[in-house]
């Protein structure tokens, strides 16, 4: 080497004093060491880093989920629950219902809801059956949608057994936990987003008519067992009900109970809102058991010539419902106070199966709705209550009200009757006045689209 870098600097390979010479020059010394622990230091940190990936790869085992799969807010409220993230010494408070009240008070000015805290963005250690278990919480800004939120749990381990027994864990949770409420899910631009749990409502404190109750579990509950038997007949594995009646007669009461009854998502939104594109979407990505809810859609579409009316085009909306890339195994509810405002079109079999009625207050409502109120009372006093309103002419909700007020005496609820109607009158000429305008404005709109049209 000495002769190559000595013919290199002009010298002979024979003349030993011209290497001599280069090797006591303290400068490219120096630099000679300084390569040379270079290139040592870079061949030990490759080998560790190899050494690194190696024993990670061999011996650390991992689990990732993001916020794009259901089971990353099972592993979100597991996290919060358990006792060895007390002591942790990154934490954020803890995310929340935007109902729950922080600031609420108690009769003896104590909050009742206090600050909760669960750990933050960043490492975490936990020790869970005896296995070392190292969490990594993180969030990706996303311009078109919701953040990407991240957990990684990653333990030393020769298999995943550990993390998945977390899994199921959290999964075991959340299904004790949704046997006592129903998840409520509101559009995010084009997915569906958690956005409460109601607590369940049971069937026994819906107040209608027997036959009709029992019609609308059983097809329910038929159509649910029944996936394999449309498939066989190359039938579109969809279900559509519409619940028509006057305010205040149960339609949207019952929903409720059914989501809980049959353990269904509901998933709530107002075409209003949106467009055709976000339509299609949000009804091509339902998820999974899981019931559509549109309330009020007489508001939306009053008839086929309103085609383009707020928002969404008459024929997006029935493509997005029946159509040839509408999802499978959804079931729909829509409600209205005006079925005669629909179009055909719309209601016909294949997008609405079975329509339902739910009328004012009969006898067996009044008197029900009495009993539930003033489980004691006589049957005497029950008939009394009854014999005083005409079947059909108040709605279940305004009874409800009548008996909310007069709930400490049977008797003054009894003897109180003729508030229920005065109260009545007053709430159908308010609704008859919004009614009326909503007329006005659909006709000025109808007027402008002639005008336009002439022009």
């Amino acid at each position: 080497m000495t002769d190559t870098i000595s013919m290199l600097l002009g010298g002979s390979a024979s003349d030993p004093s011209s290497a001599s010479s280069f090797f006591s020059n303290n400068f490219v010394f120096s630099s000679l060491v300084v390569m040379f622990i270079g290139g040592i230091v870079a061949t030990i940190s490759m080998a560790y880093s190899q050494l690194y990936d190696y024993m990670y790869k061999r011996f650390v085992v991992s689990l990732e989920v993001t916020n794009d799969h259901p089971s990353f807010h099972w592993l979100q409220r597991w996290i919060e629950k358990q006792s060895f993230f007390s002591d942790t010494r990154n934490v954020a408070i803890k995310e929340i219902n935007y109902n729950e009240d922080l600031i609420a008070m108690n009769m003896d000015n104590n909050i009742v809801q206090p600050i909760e805290f669960a750990p933050a963005s960043g490492d975490h250690y936990f020790i869970y059956k005896g296995k070392y278990i190292w969490m990594t919480k993180s969030i990706q800004n996303r311009m078109d949608r919701e953040d990407k939120r991240t957990i990684v749990l990653r333990s030393f381990d020769s298999s995943t057994n550990n993390l998945q027994e977390i899994m199921e864990e959290c999964r075991a949770m959340e299904i004790e936990r949704l046997k006592s409420t129903v998840v409520v899910m509101n559009p995010q631009d084009v997915y569906w987003n958690h956005t409460t749990h109601k607590t369940k409502r049971s069937m026994h404190s819906v107040v209608l008519d027997s036959a009709m109750k029992e019609s609308i579990l059983t097809d329910i509950s038929t159509f649910l067992s029944s996936k394999t038997w449309y498939v066989e007949r190359g039938l579109p594995y969809r279900r559509g009900y519409l619940f028509h009646g006057p305010p205040g007669c149960g339609k949207s009461s019952i929903l409720l109970a059914l989501a809980g009854h049959f353990g269904l998502n509901l998933c709530c939104f107002s075409a209003s809102k949106m467009d055709d594109g976000q339509l299609i979407s949000l009804l091509q990505n339902v998820p999974p058991r899981s019931a559509v809810l549109m309330e009020d859609v007489d508001c939306i579409f009053s008839g086929r010539k309103q085609e383009d009316f707020k928002g969404i085009s008459f024929s997006a909306f029935l493509n997005a419902i029946d159509g040839v890339g509408a999802a499978e195994g959804r079931i729909m509810f829509l409600t209205t106070n005006h079925p005669e405002r629909l179009s055909k079109a719309l209601i016909r079999p294949g997008r609405v199966d079975r329509t339902y009625e739910f009328g004012l207050a009969s006898t067996f409502q009044i008197e029900t709705l009495f009993s539930i109120f003033f489980p004691s009372a006589s049957p005497e006093s029950v008939k009394s209550f009854s014999s005083k309103i005409p079947t059909k002419t108040v709605s279940p909700a305004a009874i409800q009200g009548h008996l909310l007020n007069h709930r400490e005496s049977e008797a003054s609820a009894i003897d109180n009757v003729n508030l229920l109607f005065e109260k009545n009158d007053a709430e159908e000429e308010i609704v008859q006045a919004k009614e009326k305008v909503i007329e006005e404005e659909g006709s000025g709109a109808e007027a402008k689209k002639e005008e336009s049209k002439d022009a």
